[in-house]
């Protein structure tokens, strides 16, 4: 059986908009469909809790404008 208070890894995708060319292949090929056109057509994630980690975008992107790192959250609980 799972463990309830099992925690929810958390990611970070970070867009490098100077090297993206608009194309919608990470927007088209995010499973949780959080990547959205922003400014100029360039992704942007609306959603940032949503992100799975999958790294569909990171790999999927012809332009290498995309990271996707998992977040290290310390709270105060994990000091105890």
């Amino acid at each position: 059986m799972k463990n309830n208070r099992e925690k929810k890894k958390r990611f970070t995708v970070s867009f490098y908009h100077d090297w993206c060319k608009s194309c919608g292949i990470c927007m088209a090929f995010c499973p949780q469909k959080i990547i959205t056109p922003g400014k100029e057509g360039k992704p942007e994630i609306f959603e940032k809790d949503s992100c799975v980690g999958c790294r569909f975008c990171e790999m999927h992107c012809p332009d290498f404008a995309i990271t996707v790192s998992e977040s290290n959250i310390s709270r105060r609980r994990d000091n105890e």
